[in-house]
């Protein structure tokens, strides 16, 4: 009798480790539109916009940057695409458009920015975008 209770026991283990669920945290997102646009006011037309979660590298927020310097964020968490971005405090980095090949680096911004809540737009100005081509000018 108590051997078969014991083997009861083990299968009813067993079976509870297969039965384990993986908890994926889902994020309250917020609408957020924005605009984005160098610093003589002209629109960056095209190339894409992340936001990277400081407290939590893994959560990101990503919009293509449409010709007229807006985009809207789309937050990835897990396998989902949620429409927006939670409130927090973020990196932020601007891809060149493809136009630009690889002749330029990404646009970080030297501090972080912080989306709070309820808010819904977002204007940016950037410098520029850094070069990866040597100016044949400067070459000795």
């Amino acid at each position: 009798m108590l051997r078969s209770a014991l083997v009861c026991m083990a299968i009813l283990g067993i079976s509870a480790l297969g039965c384990q669920r993986t908890v994926v945290y889902i994020p309250q997102t917020q609408e957020m539109r924005g605009y984005v646009s160098f610093k003589d006011g002209k629109p960056v037309t095209g190339g894409v916009i992340e936001f990277r979660n400081l407290r939590d590298p893994s959560l990101r927020a990503v919009g293509n940057i449409e010709r007229d310097g807006s985009f809207e964020l789309k937050t990835l968490a897990a396998d989902q695409r949620l429409q927006g971005i939670p409130p927090g405090r973020y990196e932020v980095t601007v891809a060149p458009p493809s136009e630009m090949g690889q002749t330029h680096s990404p646009y970080k911004f030297p501090k972080p920015i912080d989306i709070l809540a309820n808010q819904k737009e977002i204007r940016l100005e950037i410098e520029g975008f850094p070069s990866n081509t040597e100016d044949p000018a400067s070459s000795p």
